[in-house]
């Protein structure tokens, strides 16, 4: 029993070092085994620390197995936003009227005293 202990030991450590923590109870259920139709506790949900605030659910479905799975469906939720992008327009040089340009520009220009004809 001790070598299992000494590996369990190193999921331990990598949770505490990458700031994880356990999203469900500690004995909930998450297996049911097909024969007997007993219920384990194999496995853990982690979550990083960074997210915990932002955890709305995270709730078992035993009642909606799929059909031969033995594990119990877990549902976890997040209230996250989402960052949204404003898309700036790129302006398309072909479609310009260089004509109504250059007519825009001269006097804009003008102060610039370059010297040459513009």
């Amino acid at each position: 029993m001790r070598p299992n202990l000494e590996k369990s030991q190193v999921l331990i450590d990598a949770a505490a070092d990458l700031n994880m923590q356990m999203t469900l109870p500690k004995d909930t259920p998450k297996l049911q085994a097909l024969v007997t139709r007993n219920y384990m506790w194999l496995d853990n949900i982690f979550l990083s620390t960074l997210l915990t605030n932002t955890l709305t659910c995270c709730c078992m479905l035993p009642g909606e197995p799929p059909m031969i799975m033995d594990h119990i469906p877990i549902v976890t939720e997040l209230d996250i936003g989402v960052d949204t992008q404003i898309i700036i327009p790129c302006p398309n040089l072909r479609r310009a009227d260089w004509k109504k340009v250059r007519e825009e520009m001269v006097p804009t220009l003008e102060w610039l005293e370059s010297g040459e004809d513009v």
